[in-house]
């Protein structure tokens, strides 16, 4: 049923006005539903079941990200114009593994992206950091992902710093989005290669000779280091497995040699660690998709992660509008074609026999086909 009121007062689908909707929504992404339930409850007054927060939540939050993979195919047919962002950016990009409904896990890939502002010190530090998170494979995020580097500027910035692990489908990702950013490798991230190697030699522990190598590392020359991890792995040639480990470190750093030049990034004030993409698996993630208990369906999972970014990132009245929009919208859609559809219906009804043809009625009328009364004659 249509009422013209409705679509005056611009109402989105449900019983729920769009204020106390988007209010169900912001809460449903940031709590579970049985804890928004009672939240909600007492901040408005408002009582809903579960069910409906749940509802109402995801709906928003489908509409938003149906909105963002809609602004990605506007933006790849290249008539929009670029965005003028921060001249110095850091982008870290990583995936947070989240519970799923059968006892599966999957990972959710996460980007970060930060506007790099000069300390007193001379460092650079991330500020004002947004998100966009998805469950999907690599290729599909980093196509996704358009969407929210373009917002914040990063192909038309000064200098992007991509601080990342050495993940091939991350540096594939810096390939798509920031190729001439400066690269640089994880420190704990190379850390870790280095206390593997460490661990063959101190038999567990790192000892003095982990804490040299680190040094080394950071304030010396990557190629000490690297040279040190093979005369390490040429004396262990009688054990093939200890040999295995150091040649692994070795070959993972050496391979990413330019990465690691942890002396000259410090002295230019460059981030070397990806702590606000580390930082954004617990907050955009973890905080709301791993709580005790919690098993998602794979298609609940990108609209509260939507959500979730547009809140944490400082824009969440015009996502939330601008979705909002489109569930209404739709709903002026779903009534035009339900609308359309009775029309062609009434037009392929087929035509209804004649009942009555020259004053008589014919086999088709009523009474022919449900006499009142028997005939006097039928009776005997």
């Amino acid at each position: 049923m249509f009422f013209p009121l409705d679509e005056e007062l611009e109402l989105i689908p449900g019983q729920l006005s769009p204020a106390l909707a988007e209010c169900v929504a912001r809460l449903g992404a940031s709590v579970p539903y049985a804890q928004g339930r009672v939240l909600l409850e007492e901040l408005a007054g408002a009582r809903l079941s579960v069910a409906t927060m749940r509802r109402h939540t995801l709906a928003l939050g489908r509409a938003l990200v149906a909105l963002e993979a809609g602004a990605v195919d506007v933006l790849e047919e290249g008539t929009t114009p670029p965005v003028a962002g921060p001249r110095h950016l850091q982008l870290s990009v990583d995936g947070a593994m989240v519970p799923l409904t059968g006892g599966k896990w999957a990972e959710v890939r996460t980007v970060a992206i930060g506007a790099l502002q000069r300390e007193q010190a001379g460092n650079l530090r991330a500020t004002k950091l947004s998100y966009f998170s998805r469950l999907t494979d690599h290729a599909s995020f980093s196509r996704l992902a358009t969407v929210e580097t373009h917002r914040r500027g990063v192909e038309q910035a000064e200098q992007v710093v991509a601080v990342n692990d050495g993940a091939d489908w991350i540096q594939q990702f810096v390939d798509v989005h920031a190729p001439k950013a400066t690269r640089v490798l994880d420190l704990s991230h190379a850390g870790g290669y280095i206390h593997a190697a460490g661990h063959v030699l101190a038999e567990g522990s790192c000892g003095a000779w982990c804490e040299a190598r680190l040094t080394e590392l950071v304030e010396g020359e990557p190629k000490v280091v690297l040279e040190t991890l093979a005369e390490l792995g040429a004396s262990l040639a009688e054990s093939l497995m200890e040999r295995m480990v150091v040649e692994q470190s070795h070959a993972y750093l050496a391979k990413r040699e330019d990465q690691i030049q942890y002396r000259r990034f410090k002295a230019e004030g460059l981030p070397i660690g990806s702590g606000i993409v580390e930082s954004a698996n617990k907050l955009v993630v973890e905080a709301r998709c791993k709580g005790a208990g919690m098993h998602w369906r794979p298609e609940n999972v990108n609209p509260i992660l939507a959500l979730r970014c547009a809140q944490l990132s400082d824009h969440w009245q015009t996502s939330a509008t601008l979705a909002q929009e489109h569930l209404r919208l739709a709903k002026i859609q779903d009534r035009i074609a339900a609308r359309h559809a009775r029309k062609q219906s009434r037009r392929c009804r087929p035509l209804r026999p004649p009942r009555i043809v020259n004053g008589r009625p014919t086999a088709h009328h009523p009474w022919k086909r449900y006499p009142a009364a028997t005939p006097h004659h039928a009776k005997s």
